[in-house]
């Protein structure tokens, strides 16, 4: 990465969010954010966390990464973020999230969605309490600061989010019979990545030229690491090969560091490692 675009993301990450609402519940001791990084689009998303040591600071970076994925994946929102500084084992903790969502209902209803997060689920968690403060959905904030929808337009809006986020996903889709959409989305299918990964999966895309592209580790691994993570590459794609191809299959492989010069490596040796 150049010096130039590190300067711009350091002068990202000092640059102060749009707001910082800071909030503090009397019955129990807890405090809660919520930071708006910006409001581009007309609105912000971000969902809501509640840990133990939670801090000002943390909700700060998380509004800003929301800002940056946002940036790069959509949708074209501003980036947010909401958390609590609470046990999130405290039988107490419904009551705490409704009262901080009582709080944000100003944002929540004209400019900022919110979801599950570490220790906040979204069927269980987030949808009871924006509902018991009066909120058509917890995204209702973007429904109408970005999509500028209202009235039926709203309704019908919010219909489809609870049809698509609530219902069940039957199987083979669903891990299991009544699994909601909401956690297949952010929950299961995030484990299932996971541990797929730890498993050893290698996915890699094919350019139109024919020519592959995939990391094989940092510079920081251990060599016996990735030379175990490059063998592991190579022999997923020569396993790939299809049964009508024809001549040869792997024509060069080349490592490199990611500014590096490419350090050649010879085909024939490698595919034939994988003929034994």
């Amino acid at each position: 990465m150049s010096e130039a675009v590190w300067r711009r993301y350091r002068s990202f990450l000092r640059r102060p969010p749009l707001l910082v609402f800071r909030w503090h519940d009397a019955p129990t001791g807890a405090c809660g954010w919520l930071v708006l990084e910006s409001l581009r689009g007309g609105a912000a998303g971000g969902g809501t966390r509640m840990r133990v040591g939670l801090d000002r600071r943390e909700v700060v970076y998380l509004a800003k990464t929301m800002e940056l994925k946002f940036a790069v994946a959509g949708p074209p929102i501003g980036g947010a973020k909401a958390g609590l500084r609470f046990d999130p084992q405290d039988p107490r903790r419904g009551d705490v999230l409704r009262r901080f969502y009582d709080a944000l209902v100003p944002w929540l209803r004209s400019r900022y969605g919110t979801g599950g997060d570490l220790h906040i689920d979204e069927v269980a968690d987030v949808l009871p309490a924006t509902r018991a403060v009066g909120l058509a959905h917890p995204q209702e904030g973007v429904l109408r600061g970005h999509f500028g929808l209202d009235g039926p337009a709203l309704d019908a809006a919010v219909d489809r989010l609870r049809h698509g986020l609530e219902n069940p996903v039957p199987p083979p889709l669903g891990p299991a019979p009544g699994w909601p959409a909401a956690d297949l989305v952010t929950g299961y299918t995030v484990a299932r990545a996971v541990r797929e990964a730890k498993a050893g999966k290698v996915e890699f895309r094919v350019d139109k030229a024919g020519n592959v592209h995939v990391p094989v580790g940092k510079r920081s691994f251990p060599a016996p690491h990735l030379v175990a993570n490059v063998l592991a590459v190579l022999e997923a794609i020569i396993r790939a090969r299809p049964a009508a191809a024809k001549g040869t299959y792997l024509r060069s492989v080349t490592l490199s560091t990611t500014m590096g010069p490419g350090i050649p490596v010879d085909p024939v040796r490698t595919a034939n490692l994988f003929k034994r």
